[in-house]
């Protein structure tokens, strides 16, 4: 969880990604974490991580509307 935090509070795109891929590393169900790490990467334009992200989000968690509309999100800017 320090990982994830780190992620939240940071301010460079770059760590952020680092610190919650760390956190994925430690606790691959971290479902928060990949939701997280998706959006950063969708506003780099890298829809085929958000696309992985966000589906490895639905198996952990599918309960979430935003989690579905961010992965049409991914396929359609693909």
């Amino acid at each position: 969880m320090e990982y994830f935090n780190r992620g939240q509070k940071g301010s460079i795109t770059r760590k952020k990604i680092e610190f919650f891929t760390k956190a994925l590393e430690l606790d691959p169900k971290l479902a928060a974490a990949y939701e997280q790490r998706g959006l950063l990467y969708y506003f780099q334009g890298k829809y085929d991580k958000v696309i992985q992200d966000y589906e490895t989000e639905l198996d952990l968690a599918p309960e979430k509307a935003e989690t579905y509309r961010m992965l049409g999100l991914g396929y359609l800017k693909s």
